[in-house]
């Protein structure tokens, strides 16, 4: 059996889902072993998460993409990385209480940390990522949210704006139509007098015809 035949049966048989380099050291040494865990990741049978840190993966029947390979999700495969890799966590204190039973609010997205403060690990499982225990710098971020502010009500005025002059224009268009010289509508009557004086008439078909069409078409 072969270096990768070994690795491959070590994955599929193992009783947990996430793996490090360490659990594969009596197969070959650390170059084998990281080039073999590469392939594994090619074909996918595994999928990293982390700097020498993988997880078992197989494919999502609806999506066709590969997912880990743990039933307790992605969520659950962040806590078992941190179990194996010895590193104690705490969640957020919403999730916290979750979790301890203290409330019934579903966290949506839960916040995990190392209590150590100086682990520095980064671990990711799609969106599920270990935290860190950087703040965020609240003055930038209110000074992202009043920048923020001041554009929408930049964009509110100017769409009042042309709003305004929308309606101007819809008010002077209707002044210059109201402006405009009424049609000029002949009197058939007077005109078939005048016709009968030149011995001519009109034909029931031409009663609807123009004073112009008229003229043309009894031209002499």
């Amino acid at each position: 059996m072969t270096i990768q035949d070994r690795l491959i049966t070590r994955v599929k048989t193992a009783e947990y889902s996430v793996f490090i380099r360490s659990d594969f050291a009596d197969i070959a040494d650390y170059a084998q072993v990281g080039r073999g865990l590469r392939n594994l990741v090619k074909t996918g049978l595994l999928m990293k998460i982390g700097h020498g840190l993988y997880v078992r993966a197989r494919v999502n029947r609806i999506s066709g993409k590969l997912m880990p390979d743990n039933n307790a999700g992605a969520l659950g495969v962040l806590l078992e990385a941190l179990k194996r890799l010895g590193i104690e966590y705490q969640f957020d204190e919403v999730s916290q209480k979750y979790y301890d039973g203290k409330s019934t609010q579903v966290p949506a997205n839960p916040i995990v940390t190392p209590k150590n403060p100086r682990v520095t690990r980064k671990i990711a499982i799609g969106r599920c990522v270990l935290a860190n225990h950087q703040q965020p710098d609240t003055d930038k971020l209110a000074q992202t949210h009043t920048k923020l502010t001041k554009q929408e009500e930049q964009l509110k005025e100017q769409r009042l704006q042309a709003l305004e002059e929308l309606s101007r224009l819809d008010q002077e268009l209707g002044l210059i139509t109201n402006e405009l010289p009424p049609k000029f509508m002949p009197n058939m009557e007077n005109y078939q007098v005048s016709l009968s004086y030149e011995g001519l008439s009109l034909k029931n078909s031409s009663e609807e015809e123009s004073i112009a069409g008229l003229k043309r078409k009894y031209k002499r």
